[in-house]
This record gives structure tokens, sequence and C-alpha cells, in this order.
């Protein structure tokens, strides 16, 4: 039998057709399954989508900014300490020289005072997350690092937060980039410097000589005389509040 080539050629033409159809409806089939799976994960909230994450981060921010603040300003009125254990005079000012042996945190000590404020404040302004009953939170160890540096202090925070709703979650950790611009740095340099050079004798401290060095770096200096004390207050301006600029104040025993 013999096919004419009409024939032969319908044959291939019509073959050709089918093939095009058939990839036409691959293709179509591969469309619609790759707009169902878009579709599906973009209305299927992730776990940063969860409404209230960002007020969460947010509040805890601010806890975090208002606390390391707080601690620096009252590190300040206590000479260097969150909370002072050494010898204080009847106002609760901290003694650096108490007539016979000086007594002057170093800044890594300071550092360290800092941190167990910004920590114990934090927790403590955080209050379990009450005001967010709709989302269930939990939280790890809170963690400071903070670098007194001449002109400004600056703090990192760890702070593992895991926050859930429903069966979506996420996890909140690093907070960074806290800054304060107070010269606590350049406050200590000084006092280190005057503690060195014999700042203190059996006639008392030189006075004269703190006031030329806070003269030099723009900052301010009272001097107090209460009985046998000395209370020495130094002021920096670089940050100023509504209750006032920073203090660092610290107390002598002039006899």
């Amino acid at each position: 039998m013999f096919f004419k080539p009409e024939r032969v050629f319908f044959f291939m033409e019509n073959m050709n057709r089918k093939g095009q159809v058939a990839l036409f409806v691959i293709i179509a089939i591969l469309i619609v399954v790759a707009g169902g799976l878009v579709y599906n994960f973009a209305i299927k909230p992730s776990s940063s989508e969860i409404t209230g994450v960002d007020s969460v981060k947010t509040f805890i921010d601010d806890c975090i900014d208002k606390s390391f603040e707080e601690t620096v300003f009252n590190l300040g009125v206590t000479g260097g300490y969150y909370i002072s254990t050494v010898n204080k005079t009847r106002e609760g000012f901290s003694y650096y020289f108490d007539g016979e042996s000086l007594t002057f945190p170093t800044r890594e000590k300071m550092e360290t005072e800092i941190e167990r404020g910004v920590v114990s404040e934090t927790i403590f302004c955080v209050g379990g997350f009450s005001d967010f009953s709709d989302l269930d939170i939990s939280f790890g160890e809170l963690g400071a690092d903070v670098k007194i540096l001449d002109e400004r202090i600056e703090a990192e925070v760890k702070f593992p937060v895991s926050i859930k709703k429903g069966e979506e979650s996420t996890l909140l950790k690093d907070f960074k980039g806290y800054k304060l611009n107070v010269r606590l740095g350049q406050i200590h340099n000084g006092l280190l410097k005057l503690f060195q050079d014999d700042y203190y004798s059996q006639q008392g401290s030189c006075v004269s000589c703190l006031l030329d060095f806070m003269d030099e770096n723009s900052l301010t200096v009272d001097v107090y005389v209460e009985e046998e004390d000395q209370i020495i207050v130094i002021e920096d301006s670089t940050l100023e509040r509504t209750d006032g600029v920073f203090k660092f104040i610290f107390a002598n025993r002039r006899y």
C-alpha cells in the first residue's frame, strides 16, 4: 500500500498540532501550580508578620533606652556606682577620699555597674509584657555590654524574647545602637590623672587642680563644704534632660 504525499503531509501536520497543544497544556499546568504556591506563601503570614511583633520590639527598645539613660544619670550621682557599697556621707554621696584611703572606681568597674543597672531596670520596665495579653511572650536571660568612651557611652543588649500567636512564632534577640552623649570617660580620665598627681594631701584636695582640668575640657565643677566634707559636683551639659544635665558627684573628707 502506498500513501499519497498529501495524506503524509496531513498526518505530520496533525501530529505537530497535537504536540503543540500538549505543550501548551503542560505550560498552563505549570503556571497554575506556580501561582498556587506563590499565593499560598503570600497569604500565609511568616513569623515576622505576626500582628504586634513590631509593637513589642518598639516597647523593648524604649525600655532599654530609658533604662540605659536612667542608670547612667543615677551612676553619676553615686560617683560611679549603680548601687554604692563604699563609705558615704550622710547625704549618700560616695567618698573617694575618706581621710585615710582613696577609693576610686575604674572605668571597667563603671561599665560593669552600668550593665547591672541596664539589666535590672529593663526587666522591671518590661513588667512581664503584661500589656500584650493577646500574645504568648516568654524571655530568657538578659545581658548587656557597655563601653565608656571619652565622648559617649555605648550599649548593646542581648534579650531573647519568644513571641507566639497561634501556630506562628518569632524570636527577638539582639538590640543594638544605644548611645548617650555623656563624657563620662573624659571625666574619669581627668580624675584619674589628678589622683595620680597627688591631688590629695594632708592639707586636703587640690581644688584649683580640679578646676583647671574641668575648664580645659569645657566641664563645670562646683565644690561645696559641709562640716568636714567636700562635695564635688562635675557637670557635663552635652546631654540635657528636662530634669537637668549629667552630674558626677563624689565626696572627700577634708581632715
